[in-house]
């Protein structure tokens, strides 16, 4: 359903927990129902490790993107606000989907960093444990009293990795807590050595003449 009042949905949101975002059609596509990933606009609000507010207006339906800094929370909201009256009649505002694996612990919690640092974080874990094509970790959820069954050993599943995509896709795989600590943990440890071996080595090669310019 369409947010009735994007604005203050988004300003109210991000004064308190210090992230906000909504996503937008343009009002001839969302009558169409033409919901396309690449006609879907998006707009996000955070507070980085600096202190710093991040606007971030990616309209993806006509190739724009806009990445603003703000020191201070009324600068964003008294540009966000001309922005909205000069776009908000001709756009449709939609919250992101929760989808899938719902309740459960986010990236950013678990790890206390800044959301821009967990939004790498986020696709570097994924790509470590083999899910590839712009796929995500996103978070935790811990399992209770369940039937489900952890995908390595077969034992009762203590918890669910959560991936998905940035349409609001989940998707979770279970594991027990052995298995975790055995297997995936070690899996990403593995995937961070290689990254920092590739990097100590090409580093060198700059330095030695051998890397080529692109």
């Amino acid at each position: 359903m369409p947010v009735r009042q994007p604005l203050a949905y988004l300003l109210r949101r991000a004064s308190q927990k210090g992230e906000a975002r909504l996503y937008f059609y343009w009002q001839y596509d969302y009558e169409r129902r033409a919901f396309s990933h690449d006609r879907r606009g998006r707009i996000e609000i955070y507070k980085d490790c600096r202190g710093k507010w991040i606007l971030i207006i990616d309209d993806r339906g006509h190739d724009k993107y806009d990445r603003r800094e703000y020191k201070h929370f009324g600068s964003l909201r008294r540009y966000l606000r001309e922005w909205f009256n000069k776009n908000a009649d001709y756009l449709v505002f939609l919250k992101p989907r929760k989808g899938g694996e719902s309740k459960y612990y986010p990236l950013s919690k678990i790890l206390g960093l800044a959301l821009d640092e967990v939004s790498a974080w986020r696709v570097i874990f994924a790509r470590s444990l083999g899910h590839l094509n712009f796929r995500r970790l996103y978070g935790v959820k811990v399992l209770g009293e369940t039937t489900k069954k952890c995908e390595l050993c077969g034992n009762r599943a203590d918890m669910v990795l959560v991936f998905g995509w940035d349409n609001g896709r989940r998707y979770g795989r279970y594991y027990c807590r052995r298995c975790f600590m055995n297997h995936a943990v070690k899996e990403i440890q593995q995937h961070l050595e290689r990254v920092m071996e590739y990097l100590v080595d090409g580093i060198n090669e700059a330095i030695e003449g051998k890397l080529e310019y692109y």
